[in-house]
């Protein structure tokens, strides 16, 4: 078999289907893990010398730690089968929950691989082959997938064939319980917060003031800018116009007289 990337990604794809369990034990190479619906969605390799198949697929994935690169154990991470492994508070229950994880993954989901020689660089073959991978087969690497809601028919079949007792029964209803919505890690885009305490932009006519300062002269590079300075009654009644209104009127209560009339009619 000629090994490129178009060459093993067509073995994976027309691969049959089989138990992780029947993983083989001394080998190393490509493979893919299935869902409990049938779709392949991970591939990966045995790119570490002291990894089989076996040890990869059926002990790794299925029955490592959910929060690290073992995939089966991910995204069945939820509902009956949840566990915070960082609680000792429910520890006990947790070790049930995960005890059915790891017969639910047996009972319903499934691998296939592609046996490697040791000779071969496994890991610059496996990225080639994630290059070109149709996305849907490739969904949870990376974790760009969140984890499954609880395929309850299933579970329950698992639970019939693992014969669960009352205080199993009640373990893992605890943990169904304490399972949080969205548990695991999800990404979501962040919305921006709306600037609610910012006023509207007033609508309607308006008119624009222009004002001078006298007695201040600012310098810059190239050109200079000479200011007039207001009136106190000028001064006043642009302090009044900075109201939240972007309005003058009402004027100030200290303004009186002819003064006042005169500024407002310039």
């Amino acid at each position: 078999m000629t090994h490129t990337a178009e060459t093993l990604l067509a073995a994976l794809l027309s691969a049959v289907p089989r138990p992780t369990s029947e993983a083989p034990k001394d080998s190393r190479g490509l493979y893919g893990l299935i869902d409990h619906t049938g779709e392949l969605r991970y591939i990966g390799s045995t790119s570490s010398l002291a990894e089989t198949l076996y040890k990869r697929i059926h002990q790794r994935h299925r029955t490592g730690s959910e929060n690290s690169s073992h995939y089966f154990s991910r995204m069945y991470n939820c509902g009956r089968m949840w566990r915070d492994r960082n609680d000792p508070a429910t520890k006990s229950d947790g070790d049930i929950a995960k005890a059915l994880r790891n017969a639910f993954v047996a009972d319903h989901c499934k691998a296939v691989w592609v046996p490697l020689a040791d000779t071969l660089d496994i890991a610059r073959l496996e990225e080639a082959v994630l290059s070109i991978a149709p996305q849907q087969a490739i969904a949870w690497n990376r974790r760009g997938m969140d984890p499954y809601a609880e395929p309850v028919d299933l579970v329950d079949a698992t639970i019939r064939r693992l014969g669960f007792g009352q205080r199993h029964l009640a373990a893992i209803e605890r943990q169904r319980q304490r399972f949080p919505a969205g548990a695991g890690p999800v990404s979501r885009p962040s919305v921006p917060t709306p600037l609610a305490h910012i006023a509207p932009f007033p609508t309607g006519p308006f008119r624009f003031v222009s004002a001078s300062w006298k007695g201040s002269h600012l310098a810059r590079s190239d050109t200079k800018t000479t200011m007039t300075q207001h009136s106190d009654t000028r001064a006043l009644i642009l302090t009044a116009a900075q109201r939240s209104e972007c309005i003058a009127l009402p004027l100030p209560e200290s303004l009186r007289g002819g003064a006042a009339a005169k500024v407002v009619a310039q």
